[in-house]
């Protein structure tokens, strides 16, 4: 199970991209406090930290990236369908080529439809006897908005904001937060 953590340094609670950093192992930054300029200026690492957990939720235990907003809401990216869903062509010589040749989203949706049923090992998630390229379809990987609403330092919100699931969707590996 993923956690997510959040921490206090000194006694004080630092803002939510420290927190952040922490889980992302990026631990030269959360040893700076910026509240405190010339410990920051002198970059003298604090002796002494906390961590918490900050979020712990099954909506975003298969977490694969994160981006805060300037509101301090965090955005998720889940993979659910890795390794199940998402086709993964790597292996498949003549696909990968094909693949590389495509000008457009419609023309690997076509070539899936067309030809999925040459591959094996799609299993029949929609359960209608027939593996098709429809089985890609049915998990679904998304966003969670994860937020933090009561001020206690843990999150207590979470919202789908947005699902995945078309034959030619692979894993949602990046999002960023503009505007939210």
């Amino acid at each position: 199970m993923m956690h997510r953590y959040s921490f206090t340094v000194e006694g004080q609670s630092c803002n939510f991209m420290k927190k952040l950093c922490l889980q992302l192992a990026l631990f030269p930054l959360v040893f700076f406090c910026p509240n405190d300029r010339a410990q920051a200026q002198q970059k003298k690492p604090v002796a002494e930290y906390t961590v918490t957990q900050w979020a712990s939720d099954p909506a975003i235990a298969r977490g694969v990236a994160i981006s805060v907003s300037d509101r301090g809401a965090a955005y998720v990216t889940t993979a659910f369908r890795r390794k199940q869903s998402s086709l993964d062509i790597r292996r498949i010589h003549n696909w990968v080529k094909t693949d590389l040749s495509f000008t457009s989203v419609e023309d690997r949706r076509a070539h899936y439809r067309a030809n999925i049923a040459d591959l094996r090992g799609v299993p029949d998630r929609d359960k209608n006897g027939v593996s098709d390229w429809k089985d890609l379809t049915v998990q679904k990987d998304g966003v969670v908005q994860v937020v933090g609403k009561d001020g206690d330092g843990s999150a207590d919100q979470f919202k789908i904001v947005d699902t995945y699931s078309s034959e030619v969707t692979g894993i949602p590996a990046g999002v960023l937060a503009v505007g939210a």
